[in-house]
């Protein structure tokens, strides 16, 4: 979908796919109506500055497409609003399973601005609750540090529940996600530390529904290719053809060889050796 705009203001929304060689075929062009639900949403994305940071992370398609259904539903709320009807209820606290890297870590952050506007996101560290000495009473610092229904918290160092000091930090936790106002929590971890701590906290994670749960995806040739194009062109260079594919050569599976039929391996076992020279 492409929205177009006249003086910061949606115009026409255009539909179109896109082939493997980056080649458009439009389908269809409507002109935005401002009564409709869609031109609310297209005005947000425009003003939306976050999910334009979101947008132009490389690949992690389905992390962009959770932040626009994420915003069109606030989008759809604020129209219900507008006639007084009750908005409609989401689930704020999600799972990332990936790697934990520092470029996953600044996805989430930004996927979590872009999606929810009304609140800010914060790292808590768990470790830091549970661990530190200058914390005499780990449940005291978790019931403050989980006390606000305006933050997000991106949990940090989740693995820290499941120690001793940490298990009460969990059990502070499952208490408020079932109160009628839940904190909103963000794990991101690996799929094998999020399993353990599953299983070790099975009402905890229970709150966070399955379409909640989003893997992060590995990086095409694509990806990455955009985002050396992107790097280059802020230092006003350029990738060249040739480079590309290197590239794309680099990260791509080779096709694996075709096995040898029995005739051939029969013969290349009866040829002798090569003489030396």
């Amino acid at each position: 979908i492409l929205y177009i705009y006249h003086n910061d203001c949606p115009s026409l929304r255009s539909t179109f796919t896109l082939n493997a060689d980056g080649k458009s075929a439009p389908l269809h062009v409507e002109r935005l109506a401002p009564s409709w639900l869609e031109y609310l949403f297209a005005h947000r994305c425009k003003r939306d500055s976050s999910l334009s940071t979101l947008c132009e992370v490389e690949g992690c398609l389905h992390i962009k497409r959770k932040a626009f259904q994420c915003l069109q539903a606030s989008s759809h709320d604020l129209f219900r609003m507008k006639y007084r009807v009750a908005d409609i209820k989401l689930s704020g606290s999600y799972i990332f399973y990936g790697k934990g890297t520092n470029r996953e870590r600044e996805v989430v952050k930004a996927f979590v601005d872009a999606s929810f506007h009304n609140h800010s996101a914060v790292f808590v560290d768990i470790d830091s609750i549970a661990s530190s000495y200058s914390v005499t009473d780990p449940i005291e610092a978790a019931d403050t540090c989980f006390d606000t229904s305006r933050e997000i918290a991106i949990i940090r160092n989740a693995d820290s529940l499941l120690w001793d000091r940490g298990r009460a930090v969990a059990k502070v936790l499952e208490k408020k996600m079932g109160q009628k106002e839940p904190p909103m929590l963000v794990f991101h971890a690996t799929r094998a530390e999020i399993e353990r701590l599953e299983t070790a906290f099975p009402t905890l994670f229970a709150y966070i529904p399955d379409e909640n749960r989003i893997e992060f995806e590995t990086l095409t040739a694509d990806d990455a290719i955009r985002g050396i194009e992107r790097a280059l062109h802020d230092l006003d260079l350029r990738l060249s053809s040739n480079a590309a594919r290197f590239v794309r050569q680099g990260i791509e599976p080779r096709p694996a060889a075709a096995p040898r039929s029995p005739v051939e391996t029969a013969r290349g076992a009866a040829s002798p050796p090569p003489t030396p020279s």
